[in-house]
């Protein structure tokens, strides 16, 4: 896992679990037009991570492995998320529905 980030197994069951999740409510919500998708961003650069990272011994280290585990090489912004929120929330999504949109930076794709 990303240098930060909780690691326990219940962390990752809740993750998968959610994904799992949206996928029966796309299907079950489907009939009604509505649409279910799964948003799951990588790391944010948010006052949250910063809080994290005072915690740690070398926070400047923490933070450029957090980067360097990212191929992108930076983490996300809140702007990140939020266009791809409103892409889903879009009409240019309109027949996107049980899918999980990463935005990680290509973190899961290692």
């Amino acid at each position: 896992g990303v240098i930060g980030v909780g690691n326990s197994i219940g962390y990752c069951a809740s993750k998968g679990a959610l994904v799992v999740m949206s996928k029966a409510m796309a299907l079950d919500l489907a009939p009604e037009g509505i649409r279910v998708n799964a948003l799951c961003p990588g790391v944010v650069d948010t006052p949250f991570n910063d809080e994290i990272l005072a915690t740690m011994d070398d926070p400047q280290g923490v933070l450029a492995a957090q980067c360097g585990a990212h191929p992108l090489g930076r983490l996300a912004t809140p702007v990140d998320v939020a266009n791809a929120t409103a892409f889903l929330a879009s009409d240019q999504s309109l027949f996107i529905t049980g899918s999980t949109f990463m935005v990680d930076g290509g973190l899961t794709a290692q």
